[in-house]
């Protein structure tokens, strides 16, 4: 065998493998002469050399002395573990006296594990909690609503959300409950049928203001009503009538009365229910449990039914389901006698006079019937703004009965506005349904003021002289007079009120056969 070492070939020598690694060393440790005569590695000085190693050291060192520290803690702190799990070595005060741990300040845990248990449970409380009360709201918000706080828009179905271009002219008026007319009658009928039996409640005199709305959602109607009451009691009656929802006490009662009628029609109605939905054709969102669903198929069918003022039979409602209502609704034992339950009951809503003494009494007959004239008899959300009485003698009408009561109640009635997005999408429909989809002409003042003179100079260009000619540019520019005069306050106008006249200038473009469609 061969090895080469420097430039000549030999056989293998041990001794020149030696002497070779012994130069390769010296050559690695530096022992070469600069041209100063300092010793050099590697074309590095031997002082740098010096300086990386006292760096190296020192760097060592620390890592070793953190390591050491590290390991010391730990140890320290694995020897203390059953300690640190100990809230009591802990400053907790403020969480301890908050008014909300009041309850738990004897009964607050002692270790982590024990507090995150007590999270755990507290947090699947709250989410059960929250989702009741979800499931609560939706009664109000798909029934109560629509009658405690109704929408300016009459033209939209609140379950099936269809809207009805049909109501205009003498539809409009016949339907819309804010017209001055339908609220004389509305509240003239509350009024009167207040002391119904019992007495006699009259309406004296009645202002009806303006519609107001407001910047969030929301409209008010003022009113103000002179009324003359026979008899004490009757007049107790009136005031019991307009505390049910002036009063926030009497609104939280027919909550919690509705929430346990919807509640017992889902369990004793289930059959019923199942029917309407495929009647309905309506779909469960993945978003929404059971229950809230089946109370929408429940308020879309009750809020139909009321509306109808109809004498049909009502589906899910009858006399032993109210029986069943009143007695769930106040936890009625097992033990305890009916006659018992249902004085409970009147105990309960006694504020609500129309409720406790109509359906609370055992020996009515036809409970189902009255609890419908209950619901259909509840006025909007009220708030009173001065109430004054006193004896009608008292007040100097000595031909005036000694029991005969005058007074004057001043409240504003409230309801839901018109959205925007409710507002465009009905106006898009307008505009499609006069001059089709796609069209860039616009169902405001100015468009149909647009439409007119368009007409006027098709008409005007015409060599035909007819009476009906003649007769037409004659309405034409009755319109276009009427038009041009409400351009500047169109854009004044309020939401609902835009709406309104919307409504009137696609009646008055069809009528004068300037709608396309």
């Amino acid at each position: 065998m061969e090895f080469n070492i420097g430039s000549t070939k030999g056989a293998f020598d041990m001794k020149a493998i030696i002497e070779w690694a012994k130069n390769l060393w010296l050559n690695l440790s530096g022992k070469k002469k600069g041209k100063n005569g300092e010793i050099l590695a590697f074309g590095v000085k031997k002082e740098s050399y010096l300086i990386m190693l006292g760096i190296f050291a020192v760097l060592l060192l620390t890592t070793l002395i953190f390591i050491g520290l590290a390991f010391y803690r730990n140890h320290a702190l694995n020897q203390r573990l059953s300690q640190l799990e100990q809230l009591k070595n802990y400053q907790l005060n403020t969480f301890k006296n908050d008014e909300l741990m009041a309850d738990l300040k004897d009964e607050l845990p002692t270790n982590f594990n024990e507090m995150l248990e007590l999270y755990t449970t507290t947090k699947t409380t709250k989410e059960r909690v929250e989702a009741e009360l979800n499931f609560k709201k939706s009664v109000y918000s798909d029934f109560l609503r629509n009658f405690l706080l109704p929408s300016l828009n009459i033209w939209k179905d609140p379950y099936t959300q269809q809207i009805d271009l049909s109501i205009l002219g003498k539809k409009y008026l016949q339907k819309n409950p804010y017209q001055d007319i339908s609220l004389l009658s509305q509240w003239s009928s509350i009024i009167r049928e207040s002391g119904k039996d019992i007495g006699t409640n009259e309406v004296v005199n009645m202002q009806i203001g303006e519609i107001k709305e407001g910047g969030n959602g929301f409209f008010n109607i003022p009113i103000s009503i002179s009324f003359k009451s026979n008899s004490k009691r009757a007049f107790l009656l009136l005031v019991d009538k307009l505390s049910l929802t002036s009063n926030i006490n009497n609104i939280g009662l027919l909550n919690d009365f509705t929430y346990h009628l919807f509640d017992t029609i889902r369990e004793e109605k289930a059959e019923e229910i199942k029917n309407l939905i495929q009647t309905y054709g309506a779909k469960k969102s993945d978003a929404m449990d059971e229950k809230t669903f089946k109370n929408q198929i429940i308020a879309h069918y009750l809020y139909n039914f009321l509306e109808s003022k109809s004498d049909e039979v009502n589906l899910l409602i009858d006399n032993a389901l109210v029986d069943k209502v009143i007695k769930q609704s106040i936890v009625c034992g097992e033990k305890e006698s009916s006659a018992t339950c249902y004085f409970r009951f009147r105990d309960k809503y006694r504020t609500i006079p129309g409720l406790a003494y109509s359906i609370g009494v055992e020996s009515t007959a036809d409970k189902a019937t009255l609890l419908k004239d209950f619901y259909a008899s509840i006025p909007p959300l009220i708030a009173i703004q001065s109430f004054t009485f006193d004896k009608a003698k008292a007040q100097g009408f000595s031909l005036a009965d000694d029991g005969e009561y005058l007074g004057n109640v001043s409240f504003n009635i409230y309801g839901r506005g018109i959205s925007t997005e409710e507002s465009t999408e009905i106006s898009t429909l307008l505009k499609e349904a006069c001059f089709g989809s796609g069209s860039s002409t616009d169902l405001t003042v100015q468009g149909a003021l647009d439409k007119v003179n368009e007409k006027m100079k098709i008409i005007g260009a015409s060599t035909d002289s007819s009476d009906g000619k003649v007769a037409l540019l004659s309405n034409l520019l009755e319109l276009k007079d009427s038009l041009t005069s409400q351009i500047e306050e169109f854009d004044r106008l309020s939401p609902y009120n835009q709406m309104i006249k919307k409504f009137e200038i696609y009646r008055e473009l069809k009528n004068m056969s300037l709608c396309t469609q």
